[in-house]
Order: structure tokens, then sequence, then C-alpha cells
């Protein structure tokens, strides 16, 4: 499931991400998935900088997803 919430966390906009991550939590697309958004909703709400949450590492292995 493709998902524009990483990207606008990554743009500034923590909110949109929040809300977006929120939406798959819902939807149980996935309980891998689910777990690792629901805890990046955890550090957006907890104001933990963008780039600690979005590493290199996440950011290729969400590409490759």
């Amino acid at each position: 499931m493709i998902s524009a919430a990483w990207p606008r966390a990554l743009s500034g906009n923590k909110d949109g991400a929040i809300e977006d991550f929120e939406v798959f939590v819902a939807s149980g697309y996935d309980s891998y998935q689910v777990e690792q958004r629901r805890e990046w909703v955890q550090r957006l709400r907890a104001d933990e900088p963008v780039s600690a949450i979005f590493d290199e590492a996440t950011l290729e292995a969400l590409l490759q997803q």
C-alpha cells in the first residue's frame, strides 16, 4: 500500500503524516507495517526529529515496499 505519509513528514507536515499513518493503521493492511506506522506516529507526536525517524535505511526500505 503506497502512502503519502512519509513524504509529508519529510516535507515538515507532521500533522498530515500522522493523519495518513492513522488511516493506514486503521486499515489493518499488514501487521508488521501497521506496528511500524504506530511507532512512527508515537515518535512524530513526541516531536522526535523526522530525520531520526526516517533515516537512510528506513527510507530505502520504504522505497522497496
